[in-house]
This record gives structure tokens, sequence and C-alpha cells, in this order.
């Protein structure tokens, strides 16, 4: 079993889109944030992304956050913001390292764990 390898985290932007406020993070496992292709891609998404809708309640006041997370399989992208009272909305994408600006969503009707 291969132990626990604490991950980069870093704070990038918090970036305006449309009407909406978005704090962007990037993630590596070695330290080597090398998805900045998938990152510039995801950003000139969120538009679309976030204007999605879903089979809840989408009522939101426009805060999320984007987090790339690079990772040997694949380029992972989760964007999450608030609906409704206490629900976050999660859309996951996997972006392949040898095509990083194409997106397969692997999140189904955007995942919506309650917050307590």
């Amino acid at each position: 079993m291969t132990s626990y390898i604490p991950r980069t985290i870093r704070f990038k932007e918090l970036i305006k889109v449309d009407d909406w406020t978005v704090k962007t993070y990037i993630i590596s496992k070695d330290g080597n944030f090398s998805a900045n292709k998938t990152y510039d891609c995801a950003v000139s998404r969120l538009s679309h992304w976030l204007n999605q809708e879903n089979s809840f309640d989408t009522s939101n006041n426009k805060l999320a956050f984007l987090i790339i997370y690079s990772i040997t399989e694949g380029i992972f992208t989760v964007l999450n913001w608030w609906v409704g009272k206490n629900m976050l909305n999660t859309q996951i994408h996997i972006s392949n390292n040898q095509i990083p600006e194409e997106f397969k969503l692997i999140s189904r009707d955007n995942l919506s764990p309650w917050k307590w």
C-alpha cells in the first residue's frame, strides 16, 4: 500500500464571469502544475457551465469555485456553487493529459450534497 503524499493546493485567482464570482484553485500531485491549457479552457467554458439547469432548485447567489486537479490518470475539473438554501451543485469533468482542452462530464445531474 502506498502511503499518502500531500498535494500542492494553490489559490489561483478570483474571476468575474457574467454576474458570477468564481474563486479558482489548482492542485497537483507533485507540486508542479502543468495543466495550464485545461485551466484556460475551463475558464472559457464557465459561462456555459454555470448557466446549465438540473432537476432541483437552481436558485443561487452567483458564487462558485473551480478546482483543476492534475493527476497521473488525467485532469479533473470540479466546479461547485451553492443552490437553493443549503445544497452544493457540483459538476465534475475529466480531461485526458494528451487532449487537455476536451472535457468529459462524469457527474450526473450535478450532485447535490447537503450542507449541514
